[in-house]
């Protein structure tokens, strides 16, 4: 890895970074390489990865929040970010250990539609803001229809409807007998005598 890191080949760069374990001195090389690509990859993939790196893949607008997940995150440092006029910065706020619920209420009425969403699928909102965000743009929307704070009756009203039913399935707040329901319906559907067994 020592030998490939400084290739001139930036789909050898772009291999090593990869890695899931790389020596330290490999890390930092490949974290300062600049090739977006490299270090997109450091982030996504290498138990090493630095905060600093993570945390500038994630204000990038390629993506980032692959990196939130990395066990390196700078996540105590994400709160600054509540008020920053940069839409990508202010949707990382909710990530802080430090948020709060009024944070999460606030930011779902933020102007940017990216930030929003990504409020619109904290679990800390009220099931009336959810509710509420049911209203709003597609992208808002679909991440209203996966937070368990929907609440049940409107959560299955949802999953009746054809535009909204895909989306609302993924919400872990569906009740087991109504998943047990949507199976026993899937499997009707696909046998040919419209017969199901039950256990």
């Amino acid at each position: 890895m020592r030998r490939l890191a400084p290739s001139a080949s930036i789909g050898i760069r772009r291999s090593v970074a990869r890695a899931r374990h790389l020596p330290p001195d490999v890390v930092d090389r490949l974290s300062r390489d600049p090739d977006s690509h490299v270090s997109y990859n450091l982030a996504s993939c290498c138990e090493g990865a630095p905060a600093e790196l993570l945390l500038e893949v994630a204000l990038r607008r390629d993506g980032g929040f692959l990196a939130l997940d990395h066990p390196n995150f700078p996540r105590h440092t994400l709160l600054r970010f509540a008020d920053d006029p940069d839409p990508l910065r202010r949707r990382l706020a909710l990530a802080s250990p430090e948020s709060t619920p009024g944070l999460a209420e606030r930011l779902a009425d933020d102007p940017d539609e990216r930030v929003r969403a990504r409020a619109a699928a904290d679990p800390r909102l009220s099931p009336a803001t959810v509710l509420r965000l049911l209203d709003s743009t597609p992208r808002t929307r679909r991440a209203a229809l996966g937070n368990p704070q929907l609440p049940v009756p409107a959560l299955v009203r949802l999953l009746r409807d054809a535009d909204t039913a895909e989306d609302a399935a993924a919400n872990p707040a569906i009740p087991t007998s109504v998943v047990r329901q949507l199976a026993e319906l899937c499997c009707a559907a696909e046998s040919p005598t419209g017969w199901v067994s039950r256990p």
